[in-house]
């Protein structure tokens, strides 16, 4: 994705250097459990809207086609439920400098936490399903302990948008869909993930994490639209990180 996005737009993908684990308490089994964070961290941003958008997407493959009529696939419960729930954290394994503890729950967009599910389509393509992890639903019975983890999810009908007025003021979220080019479209649009520019600690985390890796056209794009935005202050007490947490994709949606 992000090679063909490259083609128009700059992007850049930094690989992870460690594996990131969250602990939290779920609600199901009533007991603290414990999975990496997603698959990859999507950063979107245009300086000219003055707009920042981050979704933690879980990446799975499927084998079968995904559609309106087959929309079941196989997940772990509990990334589900992380990314689903989006609970307050309760620990973070592998970094010296860790996520704020409500990086799934500061926002009022479901999209932060989401699943794109790789497939062959009918054409012999490799294509993609994608759904906001807050409108999947189990049709499996759910696990009654740590140990049971694998259920059936189900994407929604094809192409559902929320359009609901709440804080941030910008939730126009994409819910659903089965092939990838209306999910690039859309995080093209900025109609994926959380709006972080309302909420400047979490700004801030994504700053120092930006910059602590390479040093590049994209990277320097985005810290210095944050570092001129007036939203933040850098202070000299900001965390150095060791690696980087995730998988992360940028995207500078203004450079087409």
């Amino acid at each position: 994705m992000g090679s063909i996005l490259s083609v128009k737009y700059s992007v850049t993908f930094i690989g992870k250097t460690h594996q990131q684990y969250v602990s939290y308490k779920s609600a199901q089994v009533r007991q603290t459990v414990t999975r990496e964070i997603s698959d990859l961290w999507i950063i979107a941003f245009s300086p000219t809207k003055r707009k920042v958008r981050m979704t933690f997407l879980q990446a799975k493959y499927h084998r079968g086609i995904l559609d309106n009529l087959n929309r079941t696939f196989v997940g772990d419960y509990f990334q589900y439920e992380l990314l689903s729930q989006r609970p307050t954290l309760t620990a973070i394994i592998g970094l010296r400098y860790n996520f704020p503890l409500d990086i799934l729950s500061f926002s009022c967009c479901n999209s932060v936490g989401s699943y794109g599910i790789f497939f062959i389509d009918n054409k012999n393509q490799i294509d993609l399903a994608y759904c906001c992890a807050n409108s999947l639903s189990t049709t499996t019975v759910l696990p009654n302990s740590y140990s049971s983890y694998r259920v059936d999810l189900d994407i929604p009908f094809f192409n559902t948008h929320s359009f609901n007025s709440c804080n941030c003021k910008t939730c126009s979220e994409l819910i659903s869909c089965f092939d990838i080019d209306t999910f690039t479209n859309s995080i093209l649009k900025l109609e994926i993930g959380a709006e972080i520019t309302y909420h400047p600690p979490i700004l801030s985390f994504v700053r120092n994490v930006l910059k602590q890796q390479i040093s590049n056209t994209t990277v320097n794009q985005l810290t210095n639209f944050i570092d001129n935005s007036g939203i933040i202050t850098a202070t000299a007490n900001d965390s150095v990180f060791d690696g980087l947490p995730t998988n992360l994709l940028i995207i500078n949606t203004d450079e087409e």
